[in-house]
């Protein structure tokens, strides 16, 4: 099996792997840990609500310029500032 070779530039790298599997070079590879936060900073929610109270706050969005979605989580916002 033949060695893996160092690049000069990432061009080059990527010209090499075109035409090469990484199978070719599993003995050659180390094991490496690592974490990965799987988290989103935001989590979305979802609530079931009327038809009716979708118009209404639908109404209400407008009337402040803002988009329904804005409008939640301006609310939702607010409650954690108090």
């Amino acid at each position: 099996m033949s060695k893996m070779p160092n690049f000069a530039t990432l061009d080059e790298e990527a010209e090499f792997w075109e035409d090469h599997s990484l199978t070719e070079y599993m003995d050659e590879l180390e094991d490496v840990e690592f974490e990965v936060d799987a988290m989103p900073e935001d989590t979305v929610l979802t609530i079931q609500v009327s038809p009716h109270l979708i118009r209404r706050l639908k109404e209400v969005a407008k009337i402040q310029g803002t988009s329904l979605r804005g409008l939640l989580r301006k609310w939702v916002e607010s409650l954690g500032d108090s």
